[in-house]
């Protein structure tokens, strides 16, 4: 279980409580934090994050593989499946073996 992260701040109910989350929504959220979090950013664990505001749209498969595998190698139970990037829409697609997951890495990260 964990609080509901949104727009880098804890979602919360209409009557103001704090919204947890667990199961495939916990796991989407742990996963888009490791891989929109810049590498070294975190003081409290400055390896956590990733590198995934370095691709761009001549980033190979292998690259970009290589990104999100390193960022979620703390995640033991996540195992990649398949991977792609449209750069026309800046949306990462993950599958992995709990969940599928499309990341919008934004504009400002190109």
């Amino acid at each position: 279980m964990d609080l509901s992260i949104v727009n880098g701040d804890f979602a919360r109910s209409p009557n103001g409580k704090t919204i947890v989350i667990s199961g495939i929504d916990e796991v989407k959220q742990q996963i888009a934090l490791s891989l929109k979090t810049k590498h070294n950013s975190f003081i409290y664990n400055k390896n956590f994050g990733s590198y995934l505001h370095t691709i761009n749209p001549a980033t190979t498969e292998s690259e970009l593989y290589h990104i999100v595998t390193s960022a979620l190698e703390n995640m033991p139970d996540i195992k990649i499946q398949d991977i792609s990037f449209n750069a026309e829409t800046n949306i990462i697609h993950i599958s992995t073996n709990i969940t599928d997951l499309d990341l919008n890495i934004g504009d400002d990260w190109n």
